[in-house]
């Protein structure tokens, strides 16, 4: 489940991006409504198809079904053609989170809670440093024993779905204890939709535990240790004037 809903994932990236958006209270909204609708619709038509064509025994064994259905409708040709496709999609994918990843840690690096280097801007205006420590982590993870894809989905699934629980959570505790903050974004049907985004990623988390205990455990020993690195920037953070921090509190 956890691998399906990554498809979707980018509705979580365009976040990161806001301080760049031209009148973002505007345009964030209807971005993530408009493209993750065009994502679904595209995922929906193209399972349509692959299940319409290929027999039940292709679409459990096949490694990569989009270049089996290309084949099946086409020959080799057209077979490449899907590869290609394929291909140029994963980059896109992989573009999107490099460029909001490298942000994050700009983000953390502006708001002192990292070394001052993450919080450098390159004459284009990109969190050079940040980009380069994100590709280097990349690396690191890669070069791991026994490292795949799969494995790459192990460590980041059940942790981003941990980010999204606080984040939701975070949603009904600032509503409660800061009522007056500033809110260019309201929640529609709220708190229903922060709640069940709770429920839904606890039981994401819970079940990752059971089928992949070692690959999970790893992932949530990596996100705790970020709370002494935390206690160890505290003081610096505390020098940072608020109006340099980027945060999402007024957005929440």
């Amino acid at each position: 489940m956890i691998a399906c809903l990554w498809a979707y994932d980018g509705w979580s990236n365009l976040n990161s991006l806001a301080e760049e958006l031209i009148d973002f209270e505007k345009r964030l909204p209807m971005t993530i409504l408009g493209s993750v609708s065009v994502v679904i619709m595209c995922y929906i038509v193209a399972n349509a198809s692959y299940f319409a064509v290929l027999s039940q025994d292709t679409v459990i064994n096949s490694d990569a079904i989009g270049i089996e259905y290309g084949k099946t409708i086409g020959g080799s040709i057209l077979g490449g053609f899907f590869a290609l496709g394929v291909a140029f999609s994963a980059a896109g994918s992989a573009n999107g989170s490099i460029m909001t990843g490298g942000r994050s840690f700009y983000a953390v690096g502006r708001a002192g809670m990292a070394p001052k280097k993450f919080a450098e801007l390159n004459s284009a205006g990109s969190p050079w440093f940040a980009l380069c420590a994100q590709g280097f982590w990349a690396v690191c993870l890669i070069l791991i024993p026994g490292s795949n894809f799969s494995t790459l989905l192990d460590y980041f699934g059940p942790a981003s779905w941990f980010y999204y629980a606080i984040t939701g959570s975070t949603v009904i505790y600032l509503r409660e204890t800061q009522p007056d903050l500033p809110r260019p974004f309201k929640v529609p049907l709220y708190p229903l939709p922060p709640i069940l985004l709770v429920v839904i990623s606890a039981c994401l988390i819970v079940n990752s535990f059971y089928n992949s205990p070692m690959f999970t455990g790893i992932a949530f020993a990596f996100i705790f240790l970020s709370i002494p690195v935390w206690y160890l920037f505290k003081e610096e953070a505390e020098k940072v004037d608020n109006d340099d921090r980027i945060t999402l509190l007024d957005a929440i």
